[in-house]
């Protein structure tokens, strides 16, 4: 399978200036109830919604997931093996996608065969994107309408930020059609495609409005049953959209699905709706008793399917058209579609198609995808620590909170123990209510984010726990018989310490008089420095006055934005400290000259306010150690979406880039088959010998060898590769070069 091809060589410098210090990886092993997690670091699930789309043209749906929490696009190759889900997470082809906003759908209308973008415009409205693909079978887009409008009218399709529309062929004709609800809500426009009439080439959107009332149907909103069979009431008709009049009032949200649930035996080919509504947590389905010409709804499953699981899925569902099993049959998925008081952790309901002539659907589960990746619901806020004194640091994870059957809220915090070893960290769930934290407190506390420090002089690490209020909670440490931490209640709201909303603090000793100080993150996007004016038994934080209330000047809102939530990390870098923070935009910062400015009350520098380059979604929560003794950090951020994503580092930070090299290496043939030549520039006088390395696109290692450069370029054998692309390091006298290498099929 070939993936994607680029230049046959990167020098240093190139290398420092097109990418970014801290490079992805998806390898690190993470298991849970004795299962492999196959997509640990893809960031967790909160409102997906999906497409199939044939991300590398080998002619099988591959898997694309747009989020709308956070708006992070994620990208999954089929294997394709049939009556199986045989999903791989392939990150790069996310790279091909533009930003996206509100909904995004993905199929074909320009009849190349290759899937098209459908996705908000800016406003209610809707942009197209058309597909292609790059020599190396990568799909790609380039925007074709920014505004898909009616071609009789002149004005923009409206489609509510809030919604989801269905685009599909209604009335199978071979063209894309779109139905939306308008402005006032209540009914169904159709919105046909009629490019063919117009004697314009397959693969034209020229739509106008054939019906104000698409299956005679309205939709009040009040409850969860629609007036069927009304016709177009208050002036309005099937196919004259100039004398329409729209109800009054505003659309509050709705999403549609269009499928075809008839039996092929005897379907005419008219499509069901599948509909959700902002204001309620099931599915309506409606029956069509028409005809493609002229829908006409008949009857309704307001528990849809009730002769199954009915989806109820707090809040506002979406419905989504997969075959996620290889089994010919498009299988549904459920998804919350709002951002905010919704299910954010059982929020992919999927159920398959049994493929008996009546097209049930039957439940499978409520976490598809998402039970295959670290995933705690809503804002994940990681932290490292030793539970178990084994020396390996561990992984707790902070949230939100989990939301119950009527819509409340309750925290917690996941653990998972470091079971890898010193130079290979792997992860396992020991427990997902880790010392059950939100029974000890007097009231719910939620949006918790834990930090660790010995506060009581014991030996052991203590615990405190920020929280959207801005408070913070102080837990000691009582280990239990084992030696394994647990963590014990000692004072709520510690010493007053209060930030107004969303405190993340941090306990390190930042003026190195060994006591732990503390800095805490909030809401506006600043830090506020706390020493510690106590001993090391009985730690003392000037609730009233902050020692520094703008540490160090950091402030990480974007322009024009109220808040910025920052979460702090300082940490020890070669010797100096180095400042991390990450941000609402997602963004990490990143600051130094940090000790000469915390006496003085100076700021510190900034070195970039975008260390990782790609966008992974919003309220990003970094926690960073070396986690394998390669002296290099490794950093787990969490997101809004709940799950985490893993960066290591590949080189220095503490510099602008590193120096340009004196020389540079070519890496030929290109696509290659059994072997590589590796032909350096220039020849030093001391042959001191290069060492490569070659990796998968998962950064697990395939390949090591320590070669002797020659002016004749030297030889790189390589082991029987599947086709497609991989990674050489290649390290020599100091210099690093990497380069993309190419495996033809």
């Amino acid at each position: 399978m070939r993936l994607f091809l680029a230049a046959l060589f990167i020098v240093l410098c190139q290398y420092a200036q097109a990418q970014n210090p801290f490079y992805r990886k998806t390898n690190v092993p993470v298991t849970a109830d004795g299962n492999l997690l196959q997509y640990a670091w893809t960031g967790g699930l909160n409102n997906p919604q999906f497409s199939e789309a044939d991300l590398n043209n080998d002619g099988i749906a591959d898997l694309v997931i747009f989020d709308r929490s956070g708006e992070v696009v994620l990208t999954f190759l089929n294997g394709g093996t049939p009556d199986q889900t045989d999903y791989a997470y392939v990150p790069e082809f996310e790279e091909g996608f533009p930003q996206l906003h509100n909904w995004a759908l993905l199929l074909d209308y320009n009849c190349d065969q290759i899937p098209d973008l459908f996705t908000s415009a800016n406003g209610d409205g809707i942009m197209v994107y058309t597909g292609q693909y790059t020599e190396a079978n990568r799909l790609t887009f380039t925007l074709a309408y920014d505004q898909l409008t009616d071609a009789t009218s002149y004005t923009n399709i409206y489609v509510a930020i809030y919604d989801i529309p269905a685009i599909t062929d209604v009335d199978n004709d071979g063209d894309i059609d779109v139905l939306s609800f308008g402005s006032a809500g209540g009914f169904v426009k159709y919105f046909r495609n009629k490019a063919e009439e117009n004697g314009l080439p397959c693969g034209s959107l020229h739509m106008e409005l054939e019906s104000n009332c698409w299956g005679n149907f309205y939709e009040s909103g009040i409850n969860t049953s629609l007036f069927l069979e009304t016709g177009c009431m208050d002036g309005m008709t099937g196919s004259n959209h100039h004398s329409s009049i729209d109800k009054s009032g505003l659309h509050p949200g709705s999403t549609l699905l269009a499928i075809d649930l008839d039996p092929a035996e005897t379907s005419n080919g008219a499509k069901e709706l599948i509909l959700g509504d902002i204001s309620f947590d099931n599915f309506v389905m409606t029956t069509n008793g028409g005809t493609l010409q002229t829908a006409n709804m008949i009857a309704q499953d307001t528990l849809f399917p009730s002769y199954d699981i009915p989806v109820l899925l707090t809040t506002f569902p979406a419905g989504f058209s997969v075959d996620v099993n290889n089994d010919g049959l498009k299988d549904l998925i459920a998804a919350p579609n709002t951002v905010a008081q919704s299910e954010h952790y059982r929020c992919a309901w999927l159920y398959q198609n049994n493929g008996n002539p009546t097209q049930q659907f039957e439940w499978v589960t409520d976490r598809f995808m998402a039970d295959n990746m670290i995933d705690v619901s809503r804002l994940a806020n990681p932290a490292f620590f030793d539970y178990n004194a084994d020396g390996l640091l561990d992984l707790v994870i902070a949230n939100f909170g989990y939301m119950d059957e009527g819509g409340d809220f309750s925290t917690a915090l996941s653990l998972y123990r470091n079971s890898g070893t010193a130079a290979q960290p792997a992860f396992e769930l020991v427990s997902d209510n880790f010392s059950n934290i939100a029974a000890q407190f007097a009231i719910p506390r939620l949006g918790l984010r834990p930090t660790f420090g010995d506060l009581d002089n014991d030996g052991d690490q203590d615990m405190l726990l920020g929280d959207k209020d801005g408070f913070i909670h102080y837990f000691k440490n009582n280990p239990n018989p084992d030696g394994t931490a647990n963590f014990t209640l000692f004072q709520e709201q510690f010493q007053g310490l209060d930030v107004f909303q969303y405190s993340t603090p941090q306990l390190i000793d930042v003026n190195k008089d060994g006591l732990p100080d503390l800095i805490v993150g909030h809401h506006n996007g600043a830090l506020r420095y706390f020493q510690n004016s106590g001993t090391p038994t009985n730690p003392v934080f000037n609730a009233a006055t902050p020692t520094n209330s703008f540490f160090g000047g950091v402030d990480v809102k974007e322009t024009g934005n109220p808040t910025g939530y920052s979460t702090p990390q300082l940490i020890e870098y070669n010797g100096s400290f180095m400042l991390f923070c990450g941000s609402e935009s997602g963004k990490i910062h990143v600051y130094n000259n940090i000790e000469d400015n915390v006496a003085t009350g100076g700021l510190f520098t900034k070195i970039t306010d975008n260390l990782l380059g790609a966008h992974i979604g919003i309220r990003a929560n970094p926690a960073i150690a070396d986690l394998n003794n390669d002296g290099y950090l490794d950093m787990v951020v969490g997101t809004y979406n709940g799950g985490l994503y893993w960066f290591s580092e590949g080189f220095p930070i503490n510099i602008a880039a590193p120096a340009t090299p004196q020389n540079r290496v070519l890496v030929y043939p290109n696509p290659a088959n059994n072997k590589l030549v590796l032909q350096w520039q220039q020849i030093p006088g001391q042959q001191t010998p290069a060492h490569v390395w070659l990796y998968d696109p998962a950064g697990r290692q395939l390949l090591y060898q320590s070669i002797i450069p020659t002016p004749q370029g030297a030889i790189l054998n390589l082991p029987q590769l599947p086709a497609g692309l991989y990674f050489a390091k290649i390290v020599h006298n100091r210099q690093t070069f990497t380069a993309k290498v190419y495996i033809k099929p």
